[in-house]
C-alpha cells in the first residue's frame, strides 16, 4: 500500500469527490466543510485501509502482490501511479459527459416503455387495479 500510495489516493478521490459535487450542486458550497468532514469519515485512509488490505487479499496471490510491488517500485510503476489519478479523472470526464449527452435517449425509452406497461391496464375497460384504495 506504501509504494502505490493508496493512502494519498484516497485523500485525493474523497477531494475530487468534493469537487465535483460543488460544481454539480453549488448550493452546497456553504457546507462544503460538512461535506469533507463527511467524506473524511467515510472515505479515509483509517476507515479504508483495512477493508482495501482484505480485498487485495482476496484478490491477489501474496506472489502476485510481491510482484505488483516490485513493479510499482520501478519508475515506470512510479509514473503510472502518479498519472492514475489523471487518467481515472479524465475516464469519468468521458462517461459522465456521454451518459449526461445520452439522458434524453434513455428518458425517451423509459416513457415508451412506461406507456406500453400503462396500455394494457387502460385497454381492459374495466375497473383500474389502483380503484381498490
Amino acid at each position: 500500500m506504501a509504494v502505490t500510495h493508496v493512502r494519498e489516493l484516497t485523500e485525493q478521490s474523497f477531494e475530487t469527490i468534493l469537487k465535483q459535487q460543488l460544481e454539480q450542486m453549488p448550493q452546497l458550497a456553504p457546507y462544503a466543510s460538512v461535506l469533507r468532514d463527511f467524506y473524511r469519515e467515510q472515505l479515509g485512509w483509517s476507515v479504508l485501509e483495512p477493508d482495501l488490505t482484505r480485498i487485495y487479499l482476496e484478490v491477489f496471490s501474496e506472489a502476485e502482490v510481491t510482484e505488483m510491488v516490485a513493479f510499482y517500485q520501478t519508475p515506470l510503476g512510479q509514473k503510472m501511479l502518479a498519472r492514475m489519478p489523471q487518467l481515472l479523472a479524465k475516464s469519468n470526464e468521458v462517461t459522465s459527459r456521454r451518459m449526461q449527452a445520452a439522458m434524453p435517449l434513455l428518458m425517451q425509452r423509459l416513457e415508451t416503455a412506461m406507456r406500453k406497461q400503462a396500455a394494457p391496464s387502460a385497454d381492459s375497460g374495466g375497473a383500474s387495479k389502483h380503484d381498490d384504495h
